[in-house]
C-alpha cells in the first residue's frame, strides 16, 4: 500500500496539470495574504478613527443625562481578522447600527468599498479550497483508476497479488498527499504574509479558528478526491470520467448554491422597507389610540397625573417598533441561513457555511452585530435608569422614542464620561461567533461525505473483474 502511495505521489507531483494549478493556487494564497492585510489595516484605522470621534461627541453631551440618552451614535462592527478564511459577502453586508438609549433603528454601511463593483469571488480560503483545489482534486483523480483500466496496467497490478483494498488506499493516500503538498505550501506562505504585513493579529485566540479552518478544508479536499476516485472506478474511459467530474464540479460549486438561494427566497420571503415602516406606523398609532385618553397630552409638568400613562404608552410603542424591526432582521438571517443550509448538500456549500461560522464572518458576523447592538442599547438604557435613580428631583420615568423624550421625566444632571458604557467594550466582552459556534455538525457531515464517497469508490473497485 505504501509503495503504491509513494508511486502515486511521485507521478502526481510530476503531472503538468498539477504543477500548473498548484502554481496558480499558491499565487492565490499569496494574493489573499497581501490584499487582506492591506484592507485589514485600512479598516482598523477607520474603526479607530470612528471610535475616537464617537467618544468626542459623546463627551460633549455628558453634561446632561437626557442629552446623553438621546445621543444618536453609530455602532460599527470592528474589522473581522479572520475574513481571509471566508469573506462571506461581508463587504456587501451592513456593518453599523444607529442607536441611542431608547431606540435602535437603521443598519448602515461604513467601510471602504465600492458597492458598484460586481460581486466577484473573493480570494479567501473558501474560494481557493472549494473552487480551485476541488478542481485540482478531480483533475488528478479522474484517470487514476479508469486510465489504468484502459491501459491494462490495473489487470497486471492485481495479478501480482496486490489486493484491491491495498490498491484503493494506496491510490487515495498518494493522491491525498499530492493535494496536501499544494495546500500546506499555500497555507504556510499565506500565514507568513499575513503575520508579516499585520493582517493577522499575534493573538493566541486566533489559533483555534485557523486550526478548524485547516481541518475543515482538508476534509473538503478529501471528499472531492474520493468523489473523483469513485467516478474513475465506475468507468473504463478516462475521458468519460473527466467529463462527468467536470459536470459534478459545476453542480457542486455553482448550481447547488445558486439553487439554494432561489429556493430560500421563495420559502422565506422578505418584506420591503416600506412595508416595515407602514406596519410600525400603524402599530404606534394603534397603541396610542388604545392608551388612556390623557396619555397623549403633555403640559410640561413631569409630575402630572397622566405622565405614568404617557410613559407606559411610549415604552409599549418602543417595544413594538423594536419587535417589528427585530422580526425583519431575523427574517433576513433566516433566509440567508436557509440558503446556506440548502447549499450544504454540496461539499463546497458545506465548507462555505462552516468556514463562515468558524471565522465569525458573513451572516454569522451580521448576526453578532445585531446581538451586540441590542446588548449595547440595553446597557445604555440601564445606565440612564441607574443614574436617574440617584436624582430625587425627578419622577424616575425613563422613557423616550427615537430622538425625543419629555423634559424632566428623568434626570438632566451631568455624568462622568468614563462611567458611560462604550460600544467598543461590547465587542471586547462579547464572544465572537466563530468561538462560540464551532461547526461540529459540519465536521460530522464532511466526514459523512468522505465515508459515502470512499465506500462507493471502494465497492466499484472491488467489483472490478480484471479478467
Amino acid at each position: 500500500m505504501l509503495k503504491i502511495a509513494a508511486h502515486q505521489l511521485k507521478d502526481g507531483l510530476r503531472d503538468a496539470k498539477f504543477i500548473f494549478l498548484s502554481a496558480l493556487i499558491i499565487v492565490a494564497f499569496v494574493a489573499n495574504g497581501a490584499v487582506f492585510s492591506n484592507k485589514y489595516q485600512h479598516d482598523l484605522n477607520d474603526y479607530s478613527d470612528h471610535v475616537q470621534e464617537t467618544g468626542r461627541l459623546m463627551q460633549q453631551v455628558c453634561d446632561n443625562l437626557q442629552k446623553l440618552a438621546l445621543f444618536q451614535q453609530v455602532m460599527i462592527q470592528p474589522p473581522q481578522p479572520l475574513a481571509f478564511i471566508a469573506e462571506g459577502g461581508t463587504t456587501m453586508m451592513p456593518n453599523a447600527v444607529e442607536l441611542n438609549a431608547f431606540s435602535r433603528w437603521g443598519i448602515q454601511y461604513s467601510r471602504r468599498s465600492n458597492d458598484l463593483l460586481p460581486a466577484l469571488p473573493k480570494l479567501d480560503w473558501n474560494f481557493i479550497v472549494g473552487v480551485l483545489i476541488s478542481l485540482l482534486a478531480f483533475l488528478v483523480s479522474y484517470g487514476s483508476v479508469a486510465g489504468e483500466k484502459k491501459a491494462g496496467t490495473l489487470r497486471q497490478v492485481l495479478s501480482n497479488q496486490v489486493s484491491k483494498l491495498n490498491l484503493f488506499f494506496g491510490k487515495y493516500l498518494g493522491l491525498l498527499a499530492v493535494l496536501f503538498v499544494c495546500f500546506f505550501i499555500g497555507i504556510i506562505i499565506n500565514l507568513f504574509v499575513l503575520f508579516s504585513l499585520g493582517g493577522l493579529p499575534a493573538d493566541p485566540g486566533m489559533f483555534q479558528p485557523v486550526a478548524w479552518a485547516i481541518l475543515l478544508s482538508l476534509l473538503c479536499i478529501s471528499a472531492f478526491l474520493l468523489i473523483g476516485l469513485a467516478v474513475s472506478s465506475l468507468t473504463r474511459e478516462p475521458a468519460v470520467a473527466l467529463v462527468v467530474l467536470l459536470v459534478l464540479w459545476v453542480i457542486a460549486v455553482f448550481a447547488i448554491p445558486g439553487a439554494g438561494r432561489l429556493i430560500a427566497e421563495q420559502v422565506v420571503p422578505i418584506r420591503t422597507q416600506a412595508e416595515i415602516k407602514d406596519e410600525i406606523a400603524r402599530i404606534l398609532q394603534e397603541i396610542e389610540d388604545n392608551a388612556p385618553p390623557d396619555a397623549g397630552n403633555w403640559n410640561g409638568d413631569p409630575f402630572a397625573p397622566n405622565v405614568p400613562d404617557r410613559a407606559k404608552m411610549w415604552i409599549d410603542q418602543r417595544a413594538a417598533a423594536s419587535r417589528i424591526q427585530d422580526d425583519y432582521y431575523n427574517s433576513l438571517i433566516l433566509q440567508t441561513k436557509t440558503a446556506q443550509t440548502l447549499a450544504s448538500v454540496s461539499p463546497y456549500g458545506l465548507l462555505n457555511d462552516s468556514l463562515q461560522m468558524t471565522s465569525g464572518t458573513g451572516i454569522y458576523g451580521f448576526q453578532q452585530l445585531m446581538r451586540n447592538s441590542i446588548a449595547y442599547r440595553q446597557q445604555l438604557y440601564q445606565f440612564v435608569v441607574n443614574r436617574d435613580s440617584t436624582d430625587n428631583t425627578t419622577p424616575h420615568l425613563v422613557y423616550g422614542l427615537y430622538s425625543y423624550c419629555d423634559a424632566g421625566v428623568f434626570s438632566s444632571k451631568p455624568v462622568p464620561f468614563s462611567a458611560v458604557p462604550k460600544a467598543r467594550n461590547i465587542w471586547n466582552e462579547s464572544v465572537r461567533a466563530g468561538d462560540s459556534d464551532l461547526p461540529w455538525e459540519h465536521l460530522l457531515i464532511l466526514l459523512g461525505f468522505n465515508l459515502v464517497a470512499g465506500l462507493v469508490a471502494l465497492v466499484a473497485l472491488l467489483r472490478y473483474d480484471p479478467r
